[in-house]
């Protein structure tokens, strides 16, 4: 859960510089970051179960079988090729069939 904190409320030394150099205030930009990012947790931390958690120890992956990186990529390369054609398709329909 703590990964929702940290994406919200990132590097906020040198973005609340910068923030400061475009005319917001430092202070309040700060402050809405910090506040949006315990709320998130917070809110996260109700509506997710208790066993969501179990899924970022790597302890609990030893438990489920893992499949085989073949499968994986197998998996991985179809779903690439049909977007490929969807993109090509697109670009074509676009283009007015030039």
């Amino acid at each position: 859960m703590h990964r929702i904190m940290v994406l919200i409320a990132h590097n906020l030394i040198i973005e609340t510089a910068v923030q400061k150099k475009t005319g917001s205030s430092p202070f309040s930009m700060l402050s809405v970051r910090l506040i949006t990012a315990f709320l998130s947790e917070f809110v996260f931390n109700l509506l997710l179960p208790a066993e969501a958690s179990r899924l970022n120890n790597p302890t609990s992956a030893l438990v489920h079988i893992t499949p085989v990186f073949a499968d994986f990529f197998t998996i991985w390369a179809i779903s690439i090729f049909w977007l490929i054609i969807k993109i090509v398709f697109i670009i074509i329909c676009l283009s007015g069939f030039a």
